[in-house]
């Protein structure tokens, strides 16, 4: 039988551990204590500005520790809907699907336009000069729900071409269809077929990256790559948002005054630019820049741009998904007050 001297001094420090336990887990609600995000990203192309303001230590000026959640592809979307990452950076078919599903998501900022995915590319000896010219072809894609497949179908429409869009999911497999004679064209981010093009195996008839291209193809542009979260998570994290918006804010006007070389010098020792040149990250650097926030003023969606957006998703292919559904509405789904504020309170 343990004596009841024991017994006391047992039960006292079992209490004291119970106590500091609870308080590590209270930590980060104490006054005082930075708060922090978790934002889940794509893949390395969609987070420039994120990038710099990690680098300039622009997160902490403002008071706010921020985790990137590297290169999530395409589980973004249920990592956001578990709970695991505050926010996400995704096409916009992602948060519109979790929203036809009842899920509680807002949209709250832009990063980049349709127009990226938007570029076509024909075999390198082809006779094809022009867009028009491609009458009766098969045009190859991406996977259907994504952005260069509803492109696709956009310029079939659009130029009545009576083109076959046949989705492939992967680059070379679609690069393989186009050099083989299978596919006559591919639409697509042109980053994706930079080393075909190098190889003399394809050309660039439409470059989406230059902004008459952007005019004459893809118009209206529309918001593609978005930053989401749950409303709950948004709500909960107020104090966090305002001090991201004002580092990310900051960083982007970084990479608006600075070059390619500039920004690639900036973020060359983030781990998801390990084993590239600083010529390779500048290329990086470039494409995201050729459709960075030129659909949205200044990252803030407004009421005509989502409705854009919402016409551009409707060609997508999105299983199940009717963009007339309520839960996509503007008033619905896109909240630009924590970014309002943010700039308000700069």
């Amino acid at each position: 039988m343990v004596p009841k001297k024991q017994q006391s001094l047992a039960i006292g420090i079992a209490a004291l551990l119970a106590f500091a336990l609870a308080a590590c887990g209270q930590e980060s609600h104490k006054p005082g204590s930075t708060p922090s995000l978790t934002i889940a990203l794509a893949s390395v192309a969609s987070d420039v500005p994120n990038r710099i303001a990690l680098e300039k230590g622009l997160f902490e000026k403002h008071g706010v520790k921020v985790t990137l959640d590297e290169n999530v592809g395409q589980n973004v979307p249920s990592v956001v809907a578990s709970g695991r990452a505050d926010l996400g950076v995704y096409s916009l078919g992602g948060p519109a699907s979790l929203a036809a599903k009842g899920q509680k998501v807002s949209v709250l900022y832009d990063l980049g336009a349709g127009s990226g995915s938007g570029s076509v590319l024909v075999d390198a000896h082809s006779k094809v000069k022009t867009l028009d010219e491609l009458h009766g072809c098969t045009m190859v894609t991406q996977a259907t729900g994504t952005a260069s497949y509803g492109n696709a179908r956009r310029y079939n429409a659009d130029q009545k071409l009576g083109c076959k869009v046949s989705p492939l999911a992967d680059p070379a497999a679609q690069i393989g269809a186009v050099v083989s004679g299978h596919a006559d064209a591919i639409v697509g981010t042109l980053s994706n077929y930079a080393a075909a093009i190098k190889e003399g195996k394809l050309k660039v008839i439409v470059d989406t990256a230059k902004p008459t291209d952007q005019a004459k193809y893809v118009n209206p542009n529309y918001p593609l790559v978005i930053l989401f979260g749950r409303k709950d998570k948004i709500a909960e994290k107020e104090k966090a948002l305002t001090a991201y918006f004002q580092a990310l804010d900051e960083a982007t006007q970084v990479f608006k005054d600075s070059s390619d070389q500039e920004v690639a010098q900036i973020v060359k020792g983030e781990s998801a630019y390990k084993g590239m040149s600083v010529d390779q990250v500048a290329a990086s650097v470039k494409d995201f820049r050729a459709s960075f926030q030129i659909a949205s003023d200044a990252g803030l969606i407004t009421a005509s741009q989502w409705q854009d957006a919402l016409d551009a998703m409707s060609l997508f292919g999105i299983p199940g998904l009717d963009v007339h559904n309520s839960a996509l509405s503007y008033d619905n789904i896109v909240d630009p007050k924590p970014l309002e504020n943010a700039r308000k309170a700069s």
